[in-house]
C-alpha cells in the first residue's frame, strides 16, 4: 500500500478556518492515507475525526501540539504528541493553558473596545468552539467590515511584535510537556524547529524520550531539512512531515497534503511494523 500521510493540520477547535468534516474530505480529495490532526494545546474532536476518518478510509491517531516554551532558555517550541492512548497527564497541562489563552483574547478584545471599536463578546462566541483565538477575533472583525483580512492592515497595526494586542498567554513548560506526553503512552516530536530556531534543545529532549522531528514543512527550507536530516541520524529520530494547515488562516497558501511524512514515521506512529 502507498502511504500518502500529512501528519501536521489544524481545524476549527483551535486556530484552522476548516471543520473536521471538511479537512477530512480535503485529506481524501488529495490523495492522503494517513493523517493526524493535532489542533493546539486541545484533544477534543476525536470522535467525530474517528467518524469521518473511517467512513472516507483514511487512518488517524489521537494527536495534538502543544506550546510550549524552555524557562531556562526563554526558548519558545511546539511539541506535537501523536498516538495517545491517556488523555489526562496531557490534560493537567492543557486545560489551563487554554484558559489562559481564552483571557488573553479577552484582554485583547478589551484593549480594542477600549480603542472605540464595537466588539460583541457573545456574537462573536457563536462562531468559536470553545477557546477564543485571535483569528476568531479577526475573522469577526472582518466580517463586520472593521479588518481587511486575517493577517492584513488591521493585523498589522494592532496585532505585530510591539503593537496593542500583541500579548501572549504564558506557554506550557517543555520538559512538562514532553514528560506528559510520554506518560501518555504517545510519540513525541519536535516540530518545525527551523521556525523557531531551536535545535540547541534537542540533547534535553532526546533524554526526556524525543521520538521524532518533523522535516518536511512550509518553514524548512532545504538549509533546514540537511541539518534535521543530519540531526536525526546523530540523535535517532523519525522524521515526519506536515502541511501544518489551518485553512483560510495560513498566512502563505498551503493545502493538506503539500508537505508529506517519511514512510519510516507513519509506520512507528501508526503501529504498522
Amino acid at each position: 500500500m502507498m502511504i500518502r500521510a500529512d501528519l501536521h493540520m489544524h481545524t476549527t477547535i483551535s486556530d484552522g478556518s476548516d471543520s473536521i468534516q471538511t479537512i477530512v474530505q480535503k485529506c481524501k480529495q488529495n490523495g492522503l492515507t494517513h493523517i493526524a490532526i493535532t489542533n493546539h494545546d486541545d484533544l477534543d474532536g476525536y470522535e467525530e475525526i474517528q467518524y469521518y476518518t473511517k467512513s472516507l478510509g483514511i487512518q488517524t491517531v489521537k494527536s495534538l501540539e502543544i506550546t510550549t516554551v524552555d524557562s531556562e532558555t526563554g526558548t519558545k517550541a511546539h511539541l506535537l504528541g501523536y498516538r495517545i492512548q491517556d488523555e489526562m497527564p496531557i490534560r493537567r497541562l492543557t486545560d489551563a493553558m487554554l484558559q489562559r489563552r481564552h483571557n488573553n483574547a479577552l484582554e485583547q478584545i478589551k484593549r480594542l473596545q477600549n480603542e472605540g471599536y464595537d466588539i460583541n463578546v457573545e456574537e462573536l462566541k457563536q462562531n468559536v468552539y470553545k477557546i477564543i483565538y485571535k483569528q476568531n477575533l479577526i475573522q469577526y472583525l472582518v466580517d463586520k467590515g472593521i479588518a481587511d483580512g486575517i493577517y492584513g492592515t488591521f493585523y498589522r497595526n494592532y496585532f505585530s511584535k510591539g503593537k496593542l494586542c500583541d500579548i501572549r498567554p504564558t506557554d506550557i513548560e517543555l520538559r512538562d510537556a514532553i514528560v506528559a506526553i510520554k506518560k501518555a503512552g504517545g510519540f513525541a516530536v519536535l516540530a518545525h524547529p527551523a521556525q523557531q530556531n531551536n535545535y540547541h534543545l534537542l540533547p534535553m529532549l532526546c533524554e526526556l524520550g524525543l521520538d521524532g522531528i518533523e522535516y518536511r514543512h512550509p518553514s524548512n527550507d532545504e538549509n533546514a531539512k540537511q541539518k534535521i536530516l543530519e540531526l536525526s541520524k546523530q540523535y535517532n529520530l523519525f522524521l515526519t512531515g506536515g502541511s501544518d494547515y489551518h485553512g483560510t488562516n495560513n498566512k502563505k497558501p498551503v493545502n493538506v497534503g503539500d508537505y508529506l511524512s517519511t514512510e519510516e514515521a507513519v509506520r512507528k506512529i501508526f503501529c504498522m511494523e
